[in-house]
């Protein structure tokens, strides 16, 4: 066997071995799987996604009067900017799994259209902090569920773990009437059911404005360590309050909360102020003119946030507290 030497190999010898190798790389290139250049977003189309539910809910609905613009569209969080840009910030820390959306248009010409938006949320917490925190002042409950809202032209609800927007184009009474059908067929089409966190039926209902309900998944009232922070008002003789409630792991996590809660209210300019019986164990502070009360029942951290009238404030804050040793659970 001839050993492998350093000889110069001839120039026609190079030409030749190039030219097999451009043979050999192109017939590669033409054997390749082929694989159309389309964004992520139209996997959909071709299927790719179709075991979403909430994709397969938009690709299963039928509007009267209405055609698909397209196909549905998909996006998870690395491509979900190429639909809401700039938006993401608000859904990123409620859990965002994934966006399905599809537009649809008016059979007979005319700018009649509409378009949907499914956010898979991952917890009926993160569908229901969505809604509350996007609800629109004025909003009107729609018939087939108690968390869907009309607003203008556009319908809202939590489902399950999903958050739905159902926008038109106009608020002609026709369109408005299409985007309520729409969003009451999605509900049927969906997954699961409409379901309210848990620590909503901790507050008492005496008094209680049931549109405020709302959940805060990240930085309520801006402290950070508030991310499961649950929001109420109360209105009493004409002087509203809002209340809120926090669980925490443990009665002592819970105390803990307390105290950085009322490190940051003194941080920030609030002044403590004496309570009518110190034995009671709820702390008052001034802040700047408003007022914050806090106190711990077993493992949740509860109080009453910027209050104008300390009276009524005390009256929910008792209130609330008596509701919460009632249930026995926090």
């Amino acid at each position: 066997m001839k050993a492998i030497t350093s000889e110069k190999v001839s120039r026609p010898e190079r030409i030749v071995s190039l030219v097999i190798l451009l043979l050999l790389a192109g017939a590669a290139f033409a054997l390749r799987p082929h694989r159309p250049f389309t964004k992520a977003r139209n996997d959909i189309a071709r299927g790719a996604h179709s075991h979403e539910p909430h994709a397969a809910a938009l690709a299963t609905l039928e509007l009267p009067g209405f055609e698909p613009a397209g196909p549905p569209e998909f996006f998870r969080i690395d491509t979900v900017y190429e639909k809401i840009d700039g938006k993401i910030e608000f859904y990123e820390p409620l859990g965002f799994l994934s966006l399905a959306a599809r537009r649809w248009v008016a059979v007979r010409g005319g700018r009649d259209s509409l378009e949907i938006y499914i956010f898979d949320l991952g917890s009926i917490e993160g569908a229901f902090a969505a809604l509350t925190l996007q609800r629109r002042t004025g909003a009107r409950q729609l018939p087939f569920s108690e968390l869907a809202d009309l607003s203008e032209n556009s319908a809202f609800f939590a489902h399950d773990r999903f958050y739905v927007e159902v926008v038109g184009a106009s608020d002609s009474p026709a369109l408005v009437a299409t985007v309520t059908e729409a969003a009451a067929r999605l509900a049927d089409l969906l997954p699961g059911e409409p379901r309210w966190p848990a620590e909503t039926a901790w507050f008492p209902r005496d008094g209680l404005l049931p549109e405020s309900l709302s959940l805060s998944l990240a930085n309520g009232f801006g402290f950070e360590k508030f991310h499961r922070l649950f929001l109420a008002r109360y209105q009493w003789d004409g002087s509203s309050t809002q209340v809120f409630i926090h669980p925490a792991d443990s009665p002592e996590a819970a105390r803990a909360l307390l105290d950085a809660w009322c490190d940051f209210l003194k941080e920030n300019g609030a002044r403590p102020l004496k309570t009518p019986d110190p034995l009671d164990d709820i702390r008052v502070f001034d802040l700047f003119g408003s007022h914050e009360i806090v106190f711990v029942e077993g493992r949740t951290v509860a109080g009453a946030h910027q209050a104008g009238n300390p009276a009524a404030a005390m009256r929910a804050v008792h209130a609330l507290r008596e509701a919460l040793r009632e249930i026995g659970k926090p």
